[in-house]
């Protein structure tokens, strides 16, 4: 697993981070705390219930600048980090 604080980012007040399986880079975990968490964690935990993967993620085209992009900012941070 990757380490969740490998895969942590500040966006403006709200902490987000992600835990994945590196071999398969299966999602498995997707948090955000802070004041605008709200605004984003539907999208973890939408890709979590449908099994999905980091790719997922990384893959996407999330509008810019928004939080929703943070999700691809994360991901890609911890795939570079493997």
């Amino acid at each position: 697993m990757v380490p969740a604080d490998q895969s942590l980012k500040r966006v403006q007040d709200t902490d987000e981070f992600m835990l994945f399986e590196p071999e398969a880079h299966k999602l498995l975990g997707a948090h955000a705390l802070g004041q605008r968490a709200t605004e984003i964690i539907y999208i973890g935990q939408a890709v979590l219930f449908y099994g999905g993967s980091v790719e997922y993620f990384r893959d996407m085209v999330f509008n810019y600048p928004t939080l929703s992009e943070a999700h691809k900012v994360v991901a890609l941070d911890g795939l570079n980090k493997l």
